[in-house]
This record gives structure tokens, C-alpha cells and sequence, in this order.
């Protein structure tokens, strides 16, 4: 008995078939795939606000900046959280902002995997609010010895008020005002470590430019920096379309890149401005 193979047609009908059904495939496991880092994502900043909370419950006082260990004298508020993080190895150490830590690294920042380009701080995808006296600059967390409460930093409410925000680990230049606010700026790329002053934080609703938000951030867009933007920007992530912050009151919440700056964002960074954060 003659034995019948596939046609040539018929085999190009398959692999055709195959080939659409991965088309179809691949953008579903990508979608599933970004939901899960920005759970991850979220959920990191969640445990940010929890141990802020948890160290103002035991230190009658919001976390600063500074007044560290020996180790490491000009340590971020991150790093003084450590503890409520359930890090106190970590901050013990004597290289403790060396390590990398994964409540400081979200899974959809592809710019880095926490290791410094060169020996030195870890790197993190998230920036906090630096406090500072007059508008429209006035943040959140102080630097030591100050001793201020909850109600002295965030009088517009803990729910109205920003007070960490996303930005990949390497981005744009050394940032605007003084080194600081994230990948904003321009110059050679910058690298954003969790663990020490430089870099990771901003001063209130200051130097929002050249660009408040950029989403989608990658290596390519991102190092070297590109002119002008997408890749700098105060706040910065992977996410394609949305970006995630931290409110006062420990929730985190969601925007994207078309916010309003001037009538939602700022509102929400300028903790002390008297002005009332409308919601995203």
C-alpha cells in the first residue's frame, strides 16, 4: 500500500497556523508577564510604606536622611529603614549599602539588576521625597538630627502627599538640583544607589524638568542619555504606560506619563503647599 505524506501546501498551511498562534501568544505571555512585575513593584513600595509607619510608631519621628552607622555616614532614608525591613543584618554591616536588596528593585526596570557599575551602593528603582523649607520645594523626610512628626511634614494629609515615587537604576545624568531628582538633567548616565544620599531622591515638587514622567524606559532609550528625553526624567520605569508612587498613608497608587504636572502632580509632591493632591 502506497503511503501518503503532508504536501507542501499542507505544510505551509501548518506552519502558518503555528506561527499566528505564537503571534497571538506572545504579546498574552508579555501582558502576564508585566502584571506581575508591577505587582512585585507595587507590593515593594508597599512594604516601604509599612516599615515608614512602623519606624514613626517606634521613633515617634519620621525617618531621615543621615545619622547612620560609621559604616556609612551618608546613609538614604531606605537605608535607615532597614531595620523595619527586616534588615538589621544588612544595616549592621559594614558594607550594608553594598548589597543588593529586592524590596529595592522592581522587576520590569530593565536599565540594571542592582549591581553598581562600579565598587560601591547598590542600585534601587525607587526615589523619596526630600523635605525642604518654602514652596514649592517642600518634601517629606528631613535630614538628621531634625526631629519632626507626620503632621510638620505632610499638613495637606498623609493621603494627599507623595512621598516615594519609581525611578530606574541607571537614567539620564546626575539630576536637577543639586545631584538630586532621579534621572532628571542632563549629563553622562547616572547611577540611582538605594543605600546613600546621591541620586535617589527628590526635593518636593522641584526640578520636575526637563520631564516630570517617562514610561517604557529601557537601556536603549535610556544609557546614554538621549537629547532630548524620553529616558530623563524625575520619575522613571519600565512600566509601559504607568508609573507607581507612594502616598503618606502607606497606599500606592498609579499614573501615567499624560498627568497633569501642574493641577494633579505637583499638588501631591508639594506637601506643604496648602494645595489639595485631586487623585490621579
Amino acid at each position: 500500500m502506497q503511503r501518503r505524506g503532508f504536501t507542501l501546501i499542507e505544510l505551509l498551511v501548518v506552519i502558518a497556523i503555528i506561527a499566528v498562534l505564537i503571534a497571538l501568544l506572545v504579546p498574552a505571555v508579555q501582558r502576564v508577564r508585566e502584571a506581575a512585575a508591577q505587582t512585585q513593584c507595587k507590593n515593594n513600595l508597599k512594604q516601604v510604606g509599612l516599615a515608614v509607619h512602623n519606624y514613626v510608631s517606634a521613633m515617634k519621628i519620621v525617618p531621615t536622611e543621615g545619622g547612620g552607622p560609621a559604616s556609612n555616614p551618608m546613609p538614604s532614608v531606605f537605608f535607615n529603614l532597614l531595620p523595619y525591613l527586616d534588615q538589621q543584618v544588612v544595616f549592621d554591616s559594614l558594607n550594608g549599602q553594598n548589597q543588593v536588596l529586592t524590596v529595592f528593585l522592581c522587576p520590569s526596570d530593565s536599565t540594571g539588576n542592582g549591581t553598581p557599575a562600579v565598587p560601591g551602593p547598590a542600585l534601587g528603582s525607587y526615589c523619596y521625597s526630600t523635605y525642604g523649607s518654602g514652596n514649592p520645594s517642600a518634601g517629606v523626610f528631613p535630614a538628621a538630627p531634625a526631629r519632626m512628626t507626620f503632621a510638620a511634614v505632610m499638613p495637606d494629609g498623609l493621603s494627599n502627599t507623595i512621598i516615594v515615587g519609581e525611578q530606574v537604576q541607571v537614567c539620564g545624568g546626575t539630576g536637577g538640583g543639586g545631584g538630586s531628582g532621579g534621572g532628571g538633567g542632563s549629563g553622562s548616565p547616572a547611577n540611582n544607589p538605594w543605600g546613600t544620599m546621591g541620586n535617589h531622591r527628590f526635593p518636593g515638587a522641584a526640578n520636575l524638568t526637563p520631564k516630570a514622567i517617562a514610561v517604557g524606559v529601557n537601556p536603549s532609550a535610556c544609557v546614554p542619555p538621549p537629547a532630548p528625553p524620553p529616558g530623563k526624567a524625575v520619575f522613571a520605569t519600565g512600566h509601559p504606560d504607568t508609573l507607581h508612587f507612594l502616598m503618606g498613608d502607606g497606599t500606592v497608587i498609579s499614573c501615567t506619563s499624560s498627568v497633569n504636572v501642574n493641577a494633579v502632580l505637583i499638588p501631591a509632591l508639594t506637601s506643604a503647599a496648602g494645595d489639595i493632591f485631586p487623585g490621579f
